[in-house]
């Protein structure tokens, strides 16, 4: 998760605090809003807090640059101005378009704790990336069975998702290498009847790509069996997904696409 954290004074207020004494990875702080408009043509932000004292229109307009640019350039971000009310006179603050910014709190001391409040903004975040353009920009690998990769891969790329079939073999750690999916599929064996390869690969995969989503397919009237003997439970996944003989596809499908929708870019914030 990349944050971007702009503050004008000596200190930074309590949210951004709160992310510099979790240690937060992937946190960026600015004090320029020069700077921060640099930033926004590369790289991809998550969630950007700015905050603003308002003690002159200045300050306000800088602050409506800074949230025009991560419009623009940053359309998956997550923005959010806190604002220090040291003006009572609201007319220039209330001249920012509330289609430039997702969250606005005023002051600390009646807005929510920052844990609470995070929660609320990663919300906001996975109905955003839900709705929008995300999810067509997702790839994938698919090690499920001839069949049944055919069928989901089709489905996927119907929908704007690249999918790759593959097979977990003993070279399948370079071929994930070269694709570093977004999210990857493999039923809990391999064609041989091997378990312990498919948990060692998820293993590798949470090693080497740690956002890379996992999933498990597993047939229901076999999953209890499968948990005792072969210890799913030790699997690297995000979720195991069960097939059944009479599965419809459209419905294991609509399942499939709704978790990668609100889960994809799923490292939350820390409470």
């Amino acid at each position: 998760m990349r944050i971007l954290c702009f503050y004008p004074g000596k200190n930074p207020g309590p949210y951004i605090s709160y992310f510099i004494e979790k240690k937060q990875q992937d946190l960026h702080l600015f004090q320029s809003h020069r700077n921060i408009i640099q930033q926004c043509p590369s790289g991809r932000f998550d969630l950007a807090i700015l905050e603003c004292n308002d003690q002159s229109w200045r300050q306000l307009r800088r602050l409506r640059k800074m949230t025009s640019a991560l419009r623009i350039y940053q359309p998956g971000c997550t923005i959010m101005i806190h604002r220090f009310p040291s003006n009572p006179d609201l007319t220039l603050y209330r001249e920012i378009p509330k289609a430039l910014y997702d969250f606005a709190l005023e002051g600390f001391s009646e807005n929510p704790a920052p844990p609470d409040l995070f929660r609320m903004l990663l919300a906001k975040r996975k109905q955003r990336l839900f709705n929008k353009w995300m999810i067509t920009s997702l790839k994938g690998m698919i090690g499920i069975g001839d069949r049944i990769n055919e069928l989901i891969s089709n489905h996927m790329k119907e929908r704007g998702i690249q999918a790759t079939i593959i097979e977990v073999t003993d070279d399948f750690e370079s071929l994930f290498q070269d694709q570093m999916p977004d999210f990857v599929i493999l039923h809990c064996h391999n064609r041989k009847g091997d378990f312990g390869i498919i948990n060692r690969a998820t293993h590798m995969i949470r090693r080497i790509h740690p956002d890379c989503l996992i999933y498990i397919t597993c047939y229901s009237n076999a999953i209890l069996h499968y948990y005792e003997t072969y210890k799913l439970d030790e699997y690297c996944c995000d979720q195991i997904l069960t097939l059944d003989a009479d599965t419809k596809l459209s419905l294991f499908m609509q399942q499939l696409r709704q978790d990668l929708a609100l889960s994809y870019l799923r490292p939350a914030f820390q409470s």
